[in-house]
């Protein structure tokens, strides 16, 4: 929650800027949360992994940056096997 106020109080003033920003991500090897470390650091968001979310803090972002690894992506169900498969 504190995330999402930050990035509201980083936009006043500003059209063009999104004011509530989720960068979120699951991962299981590592690779995806390296990748959401690099693009934190860039925007100065968060990274949260998406198990410390629930399907109700989404309605509360303008919009979401989504990093889910591409394991298991033959499959037609559980495609990523990470907590993304719930959504």
């Amino acid at each position: 929650r504190a995330a999402v106020e930050g990035a509201r109080a980083g936009c006043r003033s500003s059209r063009a800027c999104m004011r509530a920003v989720g960068l979120l991500y699951a991962t299981q090897t590592g690779n995806t949360e390296t990748v959401a470390g690099v693009i934190a650091e860039a925007t100065g968001l968060e990274a949260t992994p998406i198990d410390d979310v629930g399907a109700a803090d989404l309605a509360g972002y303008d919009g979401l940056i989504v990093g889910t690894p591409t394991w298991n992506t033959g499959a037609d169900e559980l495609r990523s096997g990470t907590t993304w498969d719930d959504y």
